[in-house]
């Protein structure tokens, strides 16, 4: 749908617009009026906005039967069109770093009592200046939140010193810490309905539409003065919508059970995620409990293949559990781990797996005598990229005489299967912090460490990581700590996945979008909906 059909909208949400000024501050349409045709008639001369956009019609869907609330939502849809309402207190890039942002300076003695200082010339929408208290308040929300809940785990304590400072303290020391605040800030105050927040634009009163602030403080660099919200129907519906152009951006994962297919007809640009797909290995069962084997099947996975032909470039190819995007990635250290089935094989013959009796297929050594290897290699039956990807690893081990089965479960069978340990090796995928702590997943002290581990050299491996106070010490510290977890193969890391942003051709330039905001520098967007579809 062009054109045509958004003047029509625009003629019906006119009348919003002029309900904008009581609630959500001045409102540019109606100061500077409407033409009969319903069309946005304001002048740039007049405007304290910069309109880079021809008709002003830009269009987000939003999920109706979920709350905006930026802290308590659970739809991605509203996630995305609060970036535009509710700031984060951090910023985090596209190299996962932490970027001031409401919080512009931090600092730490220890790596676990951490200072914060807060930009209090920001205001909210009701005009009033952003404190510490509203900081802490966030924060201390979104320890509850199941967005946020997770990451901010290993929070002690959160508390506002004065209106500039908020001091957190951490049950273990962290130099990265601060990558962990890309949490939205809300007015610290118990109100029905939404919180005030101090981002570009605020929502219309009936939340048909987002105006700019005028109290922004970048208000006018903001690419487009009103942004249109559309009730997403079903799966099929948002795909038509957008396809109709109601909808104008959309997010989209590739490589997971909520992809959608919106056509070829579209930009698309990625941002790499911290979400990791890897392979877990059993050190308790037969084969995979000797470490030297474990170690030779980094080698027999062909990242490769798995990122572009399976996956369609949707992912970044990783040896080591950083994200390659990461400045702590070391390259050169992860070629050492490059697919090479017959360094596999090499290995695995000098750990003494080797062909004995001449039957094509490699065998172990027990005390009795020897066994054949056969991997009970699980995978969840609903993701048919990950299916594939299992059959694949297992074809080409199965090559050089290793024998694999593939064992396709529903989710709550694959589950139930890891928690038991009822596997020697499951294709798995985890949603990483930004920091890449790996103490949950793979330490004695973690809940999610179903590999059996139970040797405390990874804690103080991951450990030194962590608490290394400067960047140098730092990435030296990664770099032994990747390559002990390499040779230690508890996981054998694949890929990192990348998700999409969508835009009709033409539409939007300029989008530097991040795993936490999707609108990162809006500043530098161009928005021309002037366009023929």
């Amino acid at each position: 749908m062009g054109n045509t059909t958004k003047r029509i909208l625009a003629v019906l949400l006119s009348a919003a617009l002029l309900l904008t000024a009581a609630g959500c501050g001045k409102d540019k349409a109606a100061a500077d009026g409407e033409d009969p045709d319903g069309e946005l008639t304001i002048d740039p001369n007049v405007s304290t906005v910069n309109i880079k956009a021809q008709d002003n019609l830009f269009t987000l869907g939003y999920d109706a039967d979920y709350t905006m609330d930026p802290i308590s939502t659970t739809s991605s849809a509203n996630a995305l069109v609060d970036r535009l309402v509710y700031e984060l207190a951090v910023e985090v890039d596209r190299e996962f770093n932490a970027v001031p942002n409401l919080i512009t300076e931090w600092s730490t003695t220890n790596g676990y009592n951490w200072s914060f200082k807060v930009d209090t010339s920001v205001t909210f929408h009701d005009g009033s200046h952003l404190t510490a208290a509203d900081v802490a308040y966030s924060i201390n929300r979104a320890r509850r939140s199941d967005a946020y809940g997770t990451r901010l785990s290993k929070v002690w304590g959160v508390s506002a010193m004065d209106d500039e400072t908020v001091l957190i303290t951490l049950t273990e020391t962290n130099y990265l810490f601060p990558r962990l605040l890309a949490i939205p800030v809300v007015k610290g105050e118990d109100i029905d309905g939404l919180p005030m927040g101090t981002g570009p634009y605020v929502f219309s009163e009936d939340l048909t539409q987002l105006t700019v602030y005028q109290g922004y403080r970048m208000a006018d660099e903001m690419p487009i003065d009103v942004i249109y919200l559309h009730e997403n129907g079903d799966a099929e519906q948002t795909i038509s919508d957008y396809s109709s152009s109601l909808i104008d951006l959309v997010i989209n994962d590739p490589t997971g059970l909520s992809r959608l297919g919106y056509g070829a007809n579209n930009e698309t640009r990625y941002f790499t995620t911290t979400n990791l797909q890897y392979i877990g290995l059993n050190q308790k069962r037969e084969f995979t409990c000797y470490q030297n084997c474990r170690y030779a099947l980094n080698y027999g996975v062909d990242r490769d293949y798995i990122v572009e032909t399976i996956l369609g470039g949707s992912a970044v190819k990783t040896m080591l559990p950083i994200c390659p995007d990461s400045d702590l990635y070391n390259t050169d250290l992860a070629k050492r781990y490059e697919y090479s089935l017959d360094t596999c094989k090499g290995l695995l013959a000098s750990a003494g797996v080797q062909d004995y009796d001449e039957d094509g297929l490699l065998e172990y050594q027990l005390p009795g005598g020897y066994a054949k290897i056969n991997l009970d290699f699980i995978v969840c039956s609903d993701n048919t990229d990950k299916v594939k990807a299992a059959q694949k690893i297992a074809a080409d081990l199965e090559s050089i005489g290793i024998g694999v089965s593939v064992r396709q479960l529903s989710w709550d069978e694959y589950k139930a299967a890891i928690v038991a340990g009822n596997y020697d090796l499951f294709y798995g995928e985890i949603k990483l912090t930004a920091d890449f702590n790996l103490t949950d997943m793979l330490t004695t002290k973690g809940g999610k460490n179903f590999y059996g581990i139970d040797n405390a050299d990874y804690y103080e491996y991951i450990s030194a990581y962590l608490t290394a106070p400067t960047d140098e010490e730092r990435a030296q510290t990664c770099d032994y700590m990747c390559q002990f977890l390499a040779e230690q193969a508890a996981i054998i890391p694949i890929c990192f996945e990348k998700q999409q942003v969508l835009t009709h051709r033409d539409v939007v330039s300029g989008i530097e979008a991040t795993q936490y905001n999707v609108f990162y520098n809006l500043k530098n967007w161009t928005i021309n909906t002037d366009i023929t579809q």
